[in-house]
């Protein structure tokens, strides 16, 4: 099943490189017919929140994300409660987000913590620093942000039927076969110093970029379709140059602050 005809349903968070402006220009370039879907940069969960293909096999490399999805997905009203009892002051913000990084476990009350910082936090950045801590300053928002409980509800009951793990792309698709659909949305190559790739310690290079590559040759020979998205740039094009390449219009509303407003990225593909 799939709801590309639906209006766009928004995510619970904000992601930077999330699809919200984009998903309606590229939903109808997905393959209309396959069997498995994996998206192992799944960041906001907005593609899949739109595709709605099942079975779909939802993944990322950033822990308090993925646990934050799981919570969401199998105890909302639980997440809902605790983002009840945040308020949105400079002052709150603060004490949680020491709260968050003191964390030992991870429960509805710290998916909420996450919700939370991710809303009031400055223009929805994610950012770690070399420790993993999360330091992304106060956002100065006005209301609660955080409390979207609609939307919390409604990204629950979507996300209800998908199989959501903590791994890294490699080990996410390592059981892909053919007829399966992989949509890949990595952190983009880095075009300039205003580009925004600091989702956690770990840089995605310019030979992380190469190894992805070789995954989609690999599985493209396995008869496994993919789609990924990524940067409007010549080592990009150079990279991806023996797969169909086309340019899609987008916005850029989350980011470090550079940069943004409309441009074009690639939509990238085996079929």
């Amino acid at each position: 099943m799939t709801a590309r005809d639906a209006s766009v349903q928004r995510s619970f968070i904000k992601w930077v490189g999330g699809k919200n402006k984009s998903i309606k220009n590229m939903l109808p370039m997905f393959p209309r017919h396959y069997d498995r879907y994996f998206e192992p940069f799944m960041g906001s969960c907005v593609v899949h929140l739109n595709e709605q293909h099942s079975p779909a096999f939802l993944s990322d490399v950033e822990r308090p994300l993925v646990e934050t999805v799981q919570a969401v997905q199998g105890r909302c009203d639980d997440v809902c409660t605790e983002l009840e009892l945040l308020d949105n002051t400079e002052q709150d913000y603060y004490k949680t987000r020491v709260q968050f990084n003191e964390r030992e476990l991870f429960t509805p009350k710290e998916a909420a913590m996450f919700i939370y910082l991710n809303k009031c936090g400055y223009n929805g950045l994610y950012r770690v620093n070399s420790s993993g801590k999360f330091n992304g300053p106060y956002g100065k928002r006005t209301g609660q942000p955080h409390r979207d409980y609609p939307i919390l509800r409604n990204c629950s009951a979507l996300l209800a039927g998908a199989v959501i793990n903590h791994s890294g792309y490699a080990t996410a698709i390592s059981n892909c076969s053919k007829g399966d659909f992989i949509y890949l949305d990595p952190p983009y190559y880095k075009v300039s110093e205003g580009s925004y790739t600091s989702y956690n310690k770990d840089q995605f290079t310019h030979r992380e970029h190469e190894l992805l590559k070789e995954f989609c040759s690999y599985f493209s020979k396995k008869g496994v379709l993919f789609a990924m998205s990524n940067s409007d740039c010549e080592p990009v094009r150079q990279l991806f140059k023996d797969f169909r390449i086309r340019e899609v219009n987008t916005t850029r509303s989350v980011s470090s602050g550079a940069n943004r407003g409309a441009h074009v990225e690639l939509f990238i593909c085996n079929y």
